[in-house]
């Protein structure tokens, strides 16, 4: 695909294979963000879910520029960046879900027909 499609010379195919193996845990960051965002919309909190957006934001530019200064290969700039900046996201989400169920009110407990339930 690379080489005849793309027109890729073969000799940098190396580059592609490397830069697949620094996806590999992509997928698993964004369904671990996917989940923390879930949890957020589902607890109808949809500025949490906007503190997460401006997480990740934030940590693609820094670790972008960051590794970028320090001299990492371009191709492997984007699978750092997105991996850490979706690990941030995630990270922030669930630190405002936990610290807003720890200031919430206990739950007072209910008399049913059967009895009390704590």
């Amino acid at each position: 695909y690379y080489v005849r499609l793309q027109n890729l010379a073969p000799g940098d195919l190396i580059i592609v294979r490397i830069t697949a193996l620094g996806l590999v845990l992509f997928p698993l960051s964004v369904a671990i963000r996917a989940q923390g965002e879930g949890l957020a919309a589902f607890a109808r909190k949809p500025l949490t879910i906007i503190a997460g957006q401006g997480a990740y934001f934030t940590t693609i530019l820094l670790s972008g520029s960051i590794t970028l200064w320090l001299g990492v290969p371009g191709n492997l700039i984007g699978p750092i960046s997105l991996f850490f900046s979706n690990m941030t996201s995630t990270s922030m989400v669930r630190l405002i879900l936990n610290k807003m169920k720890q200031q919430s009110p206990p739950i007072p407990p209910v008399t049913t027909s059967f009895g009390h339930i704590p």
